[in-house]
């Protein structure tokens, strides 16, 4: 079974249940809220634009599986769905091939159905550059949605970094974003804001967090970013 046949069944099966509870009264109003949502790493476990080769066959390239999830988005939000998309580049190289999307994605972009989110050109993780490459990959992604549909993502996301610097609120600040949308494995039933070295302050969404993401999930996961502060700023919170 493939990963999207295996992704319907569980969406059907969560629906069968849902409407048994239903019949049998446990329910009195609710709804199943489904969001289409893709994390893609530019490049992990197979080249970015080569194919490459093994003893099971052809290995896709990152490249042809981001553009075969762009399609699988689009048509979800022409059936009426919401996507978010977390990196432009995802987006512009999506462009670059089907440049006759062009109009109609401006307009899912215009109406809220395509969400591109503050991930910056692309999805990094954010002990690994240096603080220029961090400015330089958010600043190129909002000039270039700006020059492109005209608008510009108002929540920063960091959906897959092993760690942050309290640096990190300031330059979200100033880069003019009003909100953390969602950083992993780093801020689970934490306070809302996050106030880092310069003392600026930022608003922190921790509600759509699992527990798996919570400090220990992993044994990289050491501690929270500040066992003393829990974010709010203090002298030991030097580093995430």
């Amino acid at each position: 079974m493939t990963i999207d046949g295996a992704a319907d069944v569980c969406i059907m099966e969560a629906m069968e249940d849902f409407q048994l509870n239903i019949q049998k009264g446990g329910f009195h109003m609710a709804y199943l809220n489904v969001l289409f949502k893709n994390h893609m790493d530019l490049t992990w476990r197979r080249p970015r634009y080569t194919a490459g080769k093994s003893a099971a066959g052809k290995i896709v390239p990152y490249s042809e599986v981001q553009e075969l999830q762009m399609d699988y988005a689009l048509d979800y939000v022409r059936a009426g769905g919401v996507c978010d998309l977390e990196q432009t580049i995802s987006l512009r190289e999506y462009l670059e091939r089907n440049p006759d999307t062009a109009e109609e994605i401006g307009e899912m972009i215009r109406n809220g159905r395509l969400r591109v989110l503050g991930s910056g050109e692309s999805v990094v993780d954010y002990n690994l550059p240096d603080g220029e490459s961090l400015v330089r990959n958010h600043l190129y992604s909002r000039l270039w949605l700006r020059d492109t549909f005209g608008v510009a993502p108002s929540l920063a996301s960091v959906p897959d970094s092993f760690g942050v610097s309290a640096g990190l609120p300031g330059l979200f600040r100033q880069l003019g974003y009003k909100g953390v949308l969602s950083i992993g494995r780093v801020f689970v039933g934490n306070k809302p804001y996050w106030r880092g070295i310069s003392g600026d302050v930022i608003a922190l969404d921790t509600r759509n967090e699992t527990v798996g993401d919570a400090c220990g999930w992993a044994p990289y996961i050491k501690q929270r970013i500040c066992t003393l502060c829990g974010g709010e700023g203090c002298s030991v919170g030097r580093r995430g």
